[in-house]
């Protein structure tokens, strides 16, 4: 009888010991996940906002150009998007990249790299040359 007693308690020990490293396990993961957003105005050289702007995120050293978010900017050439979920195993880097796409009609395509951290990235704002400046 006190055999089996003590081995439920050892059983229910074990339990526990599992629970708590499993929920330990799921917190050092959870640690290292990458959610940012990413807000910010697209602006001619003269500081006019561009409405319908097409502002594109994707990450470095992907093998596709894809890009996995994009957003347009409003009337006041502000924009606002998430970015998706990303999670890094045991890395304890603040910052992530990825690299912008932003283009709009009858300016000049730019494209950039962006160090964003997790959270709020305000005040990304790009400046656009009007296409016809670069025509001699």
């Amino acid at each position: 009888m006190r055999v089996k007693t003590i081995f439920r308690v050892l059983a229910i020990v074990v339990l526990l010991l599992f629970v708590v490293a499993a929920i330990r396990i799921g917190a050092l993961f959870e640690a290292h996940t990458f959610r940012a957003s990413v807000s910010g105005r697209v602006t001619d050289t003269q500081g006019n906002p561009i409405a319908g702007a097409k502002v594109e995120y994707c990450l470095p050293n992907s093998e596709s150009i894809d890009y996995d978010q994009s957003t347009k900017t409003n009337q006041d050439g502000g924009y606002s998007v998430s970015l998706p979920r990303f999670t890094v195993a045991l890395d304890t880097s603040p910052c992530y990249g990825r690299y912008v796409r932003i283009s709009a009609e009858g300016y000049v395509f730019a494209s950039t790299y962006q160090n964003l951290k997790k959270g709020p990235n305000p005040n990304c704002d790009f400046t656009l040359t009007p296409a016809s400046a670069n025509v001699p």
